[in-house]
This record gives C-alpha cells, sequence and structure tokens, in this order.
C-alpha cells in the first residue's frame, strides 16, 4: 500500500505536473489574461483548454507537421496581430525551429508567474499582459 501513497512525484497515481506542465492553470492564466485581439499560438491539442470562439489560434501542429514553425511564421502573426501569446512546453522543441525559439526568446517577454512554472514557458509582445 506504500506505493499508493508515496509522494515520490510520480507514479501511477500520484503525478507531478510541474515537469511536464500543468497545461489547464496554464491555459486558464492565458485565457484570463488575453483578450479577442490578441493571438494564442501554441500546439493543436492544446487549443481544448482555449474557448476558439473568443480567441485567436495558431496551432502549430503536433506529430503529423512536415516541418516546423520558422522565425517568418512567428514575423508575419506578430504583424498580423499588434499582440499575443505564445506557450511552450519542453516537449515542443521537436515541431518549432530553434531559430524560431530563439527569436521568441529574444524578441518577447517571458511570463514569470507562479501559474506557469517547471516544464511550461509563455511568451508575449505587444500589450499582451503577464500580471
Amino acid at each position: 500500500w506504500g506505493y499508493f501513497s508515496q509522494d515520490n512525484g510520480d507514479n501511477t497515481y500520484h503525478r507531478d505536473n510541474t515537469r511536464v506542465g500543468d497545461y489547464r492553470k496554464v491555459f486558464a492564466y492565458v485565457r484570463k489574461h488575453s483578450d479577442p485581439s490578441q493571438v494564442i499560438i501554441t500546439r493543436n491539442f492544446r487549443t481544448y483548454y482555449l474557448d476558439k470562439a473568443k480567441f485567436n489560434i495558431f496551432d502549430f501542429g503536433g506529430e503529423r507537421e512536415v516541418s516546423d514553425v520558422s522565425v517568418g511564421q512567428i514575423q508575419a502573426l506578430m504583424q498580423q496581430y499588434p499582440s499575443g501569446w505564445v506557450v511552450l512546453f519542453d516537449n515542443d522543441d521537436q515541431f518549432i525551429s530553434k531559430p524560431a525559439i530563439d527569436f521568441i526568446k529574444k524578441n518577447m517577454t517571458q511570463t514569470d508567474v507562479s501559474a506557469i512554472r517547471g516544464a511550461a514557458k509563455a511568451y508575449t509582445w505587444g500589450s499582451a499582459s503577464a500580471q
């Protein structure tokens, strides 16, 4: 019975979401601090946590995508939308190019709040607020 109650951070009955990111908590924060004029850039299955009717969403695909998201795609979205969010998790590096990740880190502001920790990262530009 000790297996079921052990607090080692990860077993079948107890999960520690800090390593993989708590999608629900992250997107609840983003929803609360976004407005309909902004775009939210994230992977396709994560849009489940967003209300598609209220947000502009650019999903950069998943396992079946042929190419990674490029710097050009990010720049085009930044020109189209004066402000927005990029929500990434540690396992996204295989779907977004290294130059695009470097561009995001250099040209956007990383959100530093308790709701977005561990494997989760959120970046904003323009008037998108990270309060």
